[in-house]
């Protein structure tokens, strides 16, 4: 296995052919095989407070705003979001980066799958 920053890159693919391979498809038939790079940006935009909303009662602290993580289980605020940059972060659990990665993350989905489900929310 490759070491170094393709990695995750190269398990990902490894990933995909092997399911491939396996089930005939690497995606499930509702989710289109083909996404345009102006789709991701559209996903991407989506803020991620409104993704947060519902959860943990969030706090806003300056330009920032903080809350509980839900992706694990701890007794004080450690989930950040920067609305101006949309992006979050945990100091917890070392996870962030932007709306589609909260979505996977949240709703356990691949990437396509997550952008359709940001997509379907706008």
């Amino acid at each position: 296995i490759r070491k170094g920053r393709y990695r995750l890159g190269y398990l990902r693919r490894l990933r995909t052919r092997y399911l491939a391979t396996k089930h005939g498809t690497a995606l499930p038939p509702e989710v289109p095989n083909h996404i345009t790079a102006a789709d991701i940006e559209q996903a991407k935009a989506v803020p991620i407070e409104t993704l947060y909303q519902g959860q943990n009662h969030p706090h806003k602290r300056g330009g920032r705003i903080t809350g509980i993580c839900p992706f694990h289980s701890e007794r004080t605020s450690s989930f950040t979001i920067y609305p101006e940059l949309n992006t979050w972060h945990c100091f917890g659990c070392h996870a962030g980066r932007d709306a589609i990665d909260f979505v996977m993350r949240r709703e356990r989905v691949e990437f396509l799958a997550a952008v359709k489900i940001l997509l379907n929310r706008t």
